[in-house]
Formats: structure tokens, sequence, C-alpha cells
């Protein structure tokens, strides 16, 4: 996962990109294929510049919202090298 942003399922499939991942729209990747529902913790970020968990979840540089600490599930070689 590259930026850890948490969202329901439905959000993810309404709004079809993620706003931290220019490059799924850019490649007309599926952001479901990108997703998964195994994670470990949340926690809100509101000013990621400003954030020590931000700096270190390196997601300082997106945009505010709920990210997963940890994602359990590790996805193919080919999925990963896409990221």
């Amino acid at each position: 996962m590259r930026c850890h942003l948490v969202k329901s399922e439905q959000q993810w499939k309404e709004e079809k990109s993620c706003e931290n991942c220019p490059f799924l729209e850019e490649r007309e990747l599926s952001v479901m294929e990108f997703t998964t529902q195994h994670i470990e913790g949340v926690c809100a970020i509101t000013e990621p510049s400003e954030s020590w968990l931000a700096k270190y979840l390196n997601t300082n540089n997106f945009i505010p919202g709920i990210y997963c600490i940890r994602v359990k599930l590790l996805f193919s070689q080919d999925i990963i090298e896409s990221l």
C-alpha cells in the first residue's frame, strides 16, 4: 500500500480514485486492485504537514483523513511493482 488512506468500500467505488495516488488515474488502474480491508489500527491526521505520526507513516504530504497504521495483507509482485 502506498498511502494507507482509509475509506469505505462505497467511497472507493464512487470516487474511483485516491486523492493521494494520481498515478492510478494516469495509468488507468482500478483503485479496487490497490485497496484492502486487512489493516491494523487507524488514526485521524488533520494537519499532515504538522503531524509527527504523518511523518512517521510518510503521509505528511497527503490530504487530511483517516489512515491505517499497518497493512496486514501482502500483494502480488505485479501489484507491488505497480506501486
